[in-house]
């Protein structure tokens, strides 16, 4: 196990909770030489990747999610964030940790797992690229190291998303959405939290368009608008 992914488990290891030890053994599984296996608690099951797949960018508030279920009357299946099912998210709603490293690891894991398990044109409401770009935003020093070494090791096990829409929410208009959906998680997501992974992920995107189709999506786009993006991708 490298020095970097090590680090991940101990940084974690004081609290042995049950969510502490899934992610040892999910980041265990994670040093393990490339190859087709199946992570202790299921993720991983298989390595296929959809035939297309769009990813989703932007900030918490942006309608990412609203986006990929409207992608659906156009035969792409909704991948949706399994963000309950993150142990460090739940922490997070509840109020009693604020442990960034261990968040955005699993959801990275996750991010990587529900990807390998959709078999068809696939509009995730997520993107490996935020991932990153929002942990840059996160973390600092040796967690933001550790992170960036689990992150260069498990994308090589999945190929680049054919595409990327990115909802281009400015950091006000997503946070009146965020204070409309009072989702208890949400809270501490003001203006100047999400200016800041505004600008993460906009130094991201500016990254990969030099080498991938990024489509930019107004605030008030129409469903018209939707059918010629995905006219436009089926071109590409």
């Amino acid at each position: 196990m490298s020095r970097n992914i090590r680090h991940i488990v101990d940084r974690l290891c004081p609290n042995d909770s049950g969510a502490v030890r899934w992610l040892r053994s999910e980041v265990q599984e994670a040093s393990r030489p490339p190859g087709r296996y199946r992570w202790s608690v299921g993720l991983y099951s298989c390595l296929s990747v959809p035939v297309a797949r769009l990813e989703l960018l932007g900030i918490p508030g942006a309608g990412k999610s609203t986006l990929a279920r409207e992608l659906a009357a156009y035969g792409f299946t909704p991948v949706l964030e399994e963000y309950h099912a993150n142990p460090f998210w739940v922490a997070l709603r509840s109020r009693s940790s604020t442990d960034w490293l261990g968040l955005n690891a699993v959801f990275l894991l996750q991010h990587v797992d529900q990807i390998s398990r959709v078999d068809s044109r696939a509009a995730c409401d997520f993107s490996l690229v935020s991932d990153l770009a929002f942990a840059r935003g996160r973390l600092q020093s040796r967690d933001l190291e550790a992170y960036q070494a689990l992150y260069s090791h498990v994308i090589r096990r999945i190929r680049q998303a054919d595409a990327y829409l990115f909802l281009a929410t400015s950091p006000e208009h997503a946070a009146a959405r965020v204070r409309q959906r009072a989702r208890p998680e949400d809270v501490g997501l003001e203006v100047k939290r999400l200016t800041g992974l505004f600008r993460h992920l906009e130094g991201a995107i500016a990254e990969l368009r030099k080498a991938s189709p990024v489509l930019d999506v107004p605030p008030d786009y129409s469903r018209a608008d939707v059918g010629k993006w995905v006219a436009q991708i089926e071109r590409l």
